[in-house]
């Protein structure tokens, strides 16, 4: 679910989202209606692209990493974009930064404790952040994940609004040795505080084969797939790029 204001009013879009993790970097996105595919976001430690096909004409918009993270913080596909990387460390998915990065550790109640990080740059910004992430220490379940720009940029704090829990499958491991993630994540933008994306998990498997990797994170392949009528950048610079312009 994505809740968002702007100018024109409140609004409120409701889909169904499969996403492909492969280590920190390589991420994949299908957003869909009834089966049908309404936006596909994907990126690696390169570059990021986002098809959207749902209107006319549909859209191929791709940028390198290193462009975005110059970015204006309140683009709204670069948010969209890091809230679906904080979503990553809510499930657990991607590791925290490394221990000597480590800034604090506190101790907020018995069972849980926040941890911290101060980070020189994020993927989609090149500002110094602080990362919070408070987790259960019986299960190492993230309950709280924050990212604060410490220049004024981007902020946004992912929760876990219900107490529902989801286990990661594991071929090869007991059920009992599943780990446990939150059911329910949400994202919200402080600068922002209309706008929140919540995500309710179905299903999770922690495991790549037999599915179409390679082909899910190569942009040739996909723009031969969707076939964007128009293409562009995700980051307008001086409004010389456009939506008809190339990449």
């Amino acid at each position: 679910e994505l809740t968002w204001t702007d100018d024109s009013g409140s609004h409120f879009e409701q889909g169904d989202l499969e996403f492909w993790i492969d280590g920190s970097q390589r991420l994949a996105v299908r957003i869909s209606k009834l089966g049908d595919t309404y936006f596909w976001l994907g990126m690696n430690d390169e570059d990021a692209w986002i098809f959207d096909l749902s209107q006319e004409p549909t859209r191929l918009m791709t940028d390198r990493i290193e462009r975005l993270q110059a970015c204006d913080s309140g683009d709204s596909w670069l948010a969209v974009l890091a809230m679906i990387q904080l979503m990553k460390l809510g499930l657990g998915a991607v590791p925290p930064p490394p221990s000597d990065m480590l800034a604090s550790t506190e101790v907020i109640e018995e069972g849980t404790v926040a941890y911290g990080w101060q980070l020189d740059k994020t993927t989609f910004s090149e500002d110094q952040a602080n990362l919070s992430i408070e987790v259960d220490t019986a299960t190492w379940r993230p309950l709280i994940v924050e990212l604060s720009s410490l220049n004024g940029g981007r902020d946004l704090v992912l929760s876990s609004p219900a107490s529902s829990t989801k286990r990661i499958e594991i071929p090869g491991r007991s059920s009992l040795g599943w780990p446990l993630v939150s059911r329910v994540l949400e994202v919200q933008d402080r600068n922002s505080p209309d706008t929140v994306v919540k995500f309710a998990f179905e299903g999770i498997i922690a495991s790549l084969d037999e599915q179409p990797v390679e082909r899910i994170f190569n942009l040739k392949i996909l723009r031969s797939a969707f076939r964007p009528q128009v293409e562009g950048a995700i980051r307008e610079i001086n409004h010389d790029d456009s939506a008809s312009g190339s990449p």
